[in-house]
């Protein structure tokens, strides 16, 4: 559960966050530690991203990516961002590509080892 959505019952001592499954603590909850500090290795994030259709020119995705860059360092961006719990991670669109095929081949193999098959 994202660290927003529970942080009242947290505060109220209504329940007691264990852990969070990023790298690192969140600000929001500076005191809850990140699974990782037990179990090294530990990471699961969600993430967002931007896509294009195959085949768009290399200048228009340039452009786009510099244009999300530029909104990603307003204040009103990184206020909002913080108040979700979220953290903006800025990457080229080579370093995106990159990403997305270390996340295919590790969430690809998570799938085989539990067996599960895609529906046709």
């Amino acid at each position: 559960v994202a660290a927003p959505a529970v942080q009242s019952f947290t505060r109220s001592g209504k329940l007691r966050a264990l852990g969070v499954t990023t790298q690192r603590r969140t600000p929001l909850a500076p005191d809850v530690p990140a699974v990782a500090e037990t179990v090294p290795g530990y990471d699961l994030v969600g993430w967002y991203g931007l896509l294009a259709p195959l085949g768009t020119p290399k200048a228009i995705v340039n452009q786009i990516s510099s244009e999300i860059a530029r909104a990603l360092k307003t204040t009103e961006v990184q206020e909002r961002l913080v108040s979700t719990g979220a953290e903006a991670v800025e990457s080229s669109p080579a370093e995106f590509t990159k990403f997305l095929e270390k996340e295919t081949l590790r969430w690809g193999k998570v799938l085989r080892d539990a067996g599960i098959k895609p529906t046709p």
